[in-house]
């Protein structure tokens, strides 16, 4: 039993890997196709950085209505819809013309979509895995991302130049609907390996029982436990009292802060880079360096979370603290200093804390939520990351257009980075926004959990 279940989430988490290196990898490359699109449309740095931001924004606010849909329709379908609407979407955006066409297409149609399967993939593998098991499981699925942008961003270099923009994003079309579309129908929770609460999974603190192949009784009745308990919380639980006592809590809005304000930052490293190097006249030659290094590095620090997870002697939520603190010097270092005396080792730390913060961020936001259901803490931490994408780029490109400098939105950046880090300091202070005692049975689905009644699969 437990050995089937753990090949099942292990074949869902690689379908996941493959979906993303399709249809997350055009984004994650997006800095190759800045200026060409600025160029094509003559649009300001505000307007190409937004078009670049505002699919991961979409991307994660949508995390409220994936729920939704996922209850409607299943996990499977919603999972399908999204990878073959954005795949869609990257060819359409080829043929836009102007900026509120592109704006919808790349952006805010193709954020959606993307929302929808990565809702739906997480939530399955959460259902799975537990502990560093699910920074295994997220860190594969976003090792597409970062594998698929290495290959892609060496493809833009060479094709961009003679064939332009528009053509790259229709053979990244053709590559999302040869990846992504079938593996997307694989992602899908098997009830035999999960039990019967297909909404919310096994309790991850019961989930010590599940695992003991020995004790078969227990098993049963933790079985039909959670089953009386999670039908009478469908009764007498609406979505809209869900969120309402989720945000009742201090925790969730430090939660929320802490991810919302690194990902403002993070949403000007994604986009702007390249057009801050043209900027100050780097030449060419060194752009290109730069997206080689940071790519390469993005799939290389994902790959040393995945296998170094649960044997590194500190928390996800500690190495999501110390990514923030980085940025801060990687952004002052990009408004004070020189680009070329730093160049290389600024483009390891951008590349590393990239691909980190695909990963991360997940895992460490459940963590300090301490939720039963990791789905509803999903979504808050979705959310968070979404607003962040969403306005991240505009006071920095509203920076630039107004002075024709980066300096001062470098600085800004800094200090969105150390303000995250400063409230993820308090949340994590054991004495403070600490959950009040007394939560009902009824309400188990936002039961407050200890870290290590979790275990690992």
């Amino acid at each position: 039993m437990a050995s089937s279940r753990i090949v099942r989430g292990c074949c869902i988490t690689a379908a996941s890997f493959f979906v993303c290196c399709g249809i997350l990898s055009p984004l994650n490359s997006y800095g190759r196709l800045f200026t060409g699109i600025q160029d094509s449309l003559n649009t300001t740095a505000v307007q190409t950085g937004w078009i670049g931001s505002i699919p991961w924004a979409a991307c994660y606010i949508t995390s409220p209505i994936a729920l939704i849909v996922e209850n409607f329709i299943g996990y499977r379908q919603t999972a399908v819809i999204g990878a073959t609407v954005s795949t869609i979407c990257y060819l359409l955006s080829s043929y836009m013309k102007s900026f509120v066409g592109l704006f919808f297409t790349l952006g805010v149609i193709n954020g959606f979509a993307i929302g929808l399967f990565l809702h739906s993939a997480l939530c399955v593998q959460f259902k799975y895995f537990s502990s560093s098991g699910r920074t295994r499981a997220a860190g594969v699925t976003g090792l597409g991302c970062g594998f698929g942008a290495v290959l892609l961003s060496v493809f833009y270099e060479k094709i961009i130049p003679t064939h332009g923009w528009r053509f790259a994003l229709r053979i990244s079309s053709l590559i999302a609907g040869v990846l992504a579309i079938p593996a997307s129908f694989v992602v899908k929770p098997n009830d035999d390996h999960i039990g019967p609460d297909t909404e919310i999974g096994v309790n991850e603190g019961e989930n010590k029982t599940l695992q003991s192949p020995e004790d078969d009784m227990d098993t049963e009745y933790k079985l039909e436990e959670v089953t009386s308990e999670v039908e009478q919380s469908e009764d007498d639980h609406s979505m809209v009292k869900h969120w309402v006592e989720m945000f009742s809590t201090a925790r969730s809005w430090g939660v929320l802060i802490l991810i919302l304000f690194p990902a403002m930052g993070w949403a000007v490293f994604w986009t702007s880079p390249v057009s801050y190097f043209e900027s100050v006249s780097v030449p060419e030659e060194d752009i290109l360096l730069y997206v080689t290094i940071t790519t390469n590095c993005d799939l290389a620090g994902r790959m040393v979370l995945i296998f170094a997870a649960g044997f590194l002697p500190i928390s996800d939520s500690n190495l999501l603290l110390a990514s923030n603190l980085v940025m801060v010097a990687v952004s002052l270092t990009f408004a004070f200093l020189p680009c070329k005396s730093v160049f290389i080792l600024s483009s390891i730390f951008i590349g590393v804390g990239r691909g980190w913060y695909n990963i991360l961020p997940y895992k460490a936001g459940v963590d300090l939520l301490r939720l039963e259901d990791s789905s509803h803490g999903l979504s808050l931490v979705m959310i968070g990351l979404g607003a962040g994408f969403a306005v991240g780029t505009l006071p920095i490109g509203a920076i630039f257009d107004a002075t024709g400098s980066y300096k001062y939105g470098f600085v800004l950046t800094a200090a969105l980075f150390l303000f995250g880090g400063i409230i993820q300091i308090f949340v994590q202070a054991p004495v403070c926004l600490r959950r009040p005692k007394g939560t009902s049975r009824r309400g188990q689905s936002f039961k407050r959990i200890d870290r290590d009644e979790a275990t690992d699969v």
